[in-house]
């Protein structure tokens, strides 16, 4: 079909006022993603309450007893995991709640202390990062359980009596034979009779020294407990200062500055026994940096 002259420039004409108008006419708006809400859509979050974390809390310390035959140490190992990252978070507040700390107080701290004696070394070492962990979040709470867990651990990382001439222990270190080496043994009675009942006073209780790579795991969470800058402080007034108590603070140094010394180890000194005397040392000149810290008030 021809096209006059005429009609190509009023169609041209026609073609640009359409794209005129395209361009004039407002751009679409654009739609929002369909995953969002507005404000005013969203659904306030549920908060749990207090009872459905101490009953949590409860049936994960309940899993740590190491005496229910029903739970395997794999199942402790991810219990010990859970609570140890709850201490981490929340551990400053559960003094807040009785009922919470009640929890951690006594059985939790008796079942802790209990996986601290495992053989098993991934069970001992979980166990013993959760007990670090509750008191460095905790400490003000576990007056009486840091005592006893600090005792138990200068007791364990004592090394055994050693032999006079004759080959027999010595009399004051109240060793006597058990026929099972683990178990722990009662010493000598002494001697000495209470001046009303004349009933006599035991010593104390003598478990097994830790060895090999045990030794090195409870050094090393003795060590992590130790770095608080106020904790030699801590220990002398809360333990020396109270007739009550066992005077933490000269036992703790006393087995630091023997710790240091090669004539510690009978034996000869090895690769971890080289480790531990490190050890010792490094916590000795801590705690005389954060004394001479604390004496120029810095």
């Amino acid at each position: 079909m021809s096209v006059s002259a005429t009609q190509i420039p009023s169609e041209i004409g026609e073609e640009d006022r359409h794209e005129a108008a395209v361009d004039a006419s407002p751009a679409p708006e654009e739609e929002e993603p369909k995953g969002t809400q507005s404000p005013s859509s969203v659904v306030p979050r549920t908060q749990f309450s207090l009872p459905s974390i101490l009953e949590l809390l409860r049936v994960l310390v309940n899993v740590l007893d190491p005496n229910d035959q029903q739970h395997t140490d794999s199942t402790r190992l991810v219990v010990l995991g859970i609570l140890n990252s709850a201490l981490e978070e929340a551990g400053p507040r559960i003094g807040d709640f009785p009922s919470l700390k009640a929890l951690i107080l006594d059985p939790a701290c008796k079942y802790l202390f209990q996986l601290a004696r495992s053989e098993n070394l991934t069970v001992l070492h979980a166990a013993l990062r959760a007990i670090s962990t509750m008191f460095d979040t905790m400490h003000e709470h576990l007056k009486l359980q840091q005592e006893l867990f600090l005792a138990f651990t200068i007791d364990r990382l004592a090394p055994p009596p050693i032999a006079n001439a004759k080959g027999v222990l010595s009399k004051k270190a109240g060793v006597t034979d058990s026929p099972q080496p683990g178990t722990p043994t009662l010493g000598p009675i002494e001697s000495e009779k209470d001046g009303e009942n004349g009933s006599a006073t035991p010593t104390r209780i003598l478990v097994a020294p830790a060895r090999g790579e045990t030794r090195n795991l409870v050094l090393e969470t003795l060590s992590q407990i130790s770095r608080h800058p106020s904790f030699m402080v801590d220990l002398y007034t809360n333990y020396g200062c109270d007739i009550n108590c066992e005077n933490l603070f000269d036992r703790l140094i006393d087995f630091l500055t023997k710790s240091v010394y090669p004539a510690h180890y009978p034996a000869g000194l090895d690769a971890q026994q080289r480790n531990a005397q490190y050890l010792c040392l490094d916590l000795l000149l801590a705690f005389v940096n954060d004394m001479a810290k604390r004496a120029e008030g810095v």
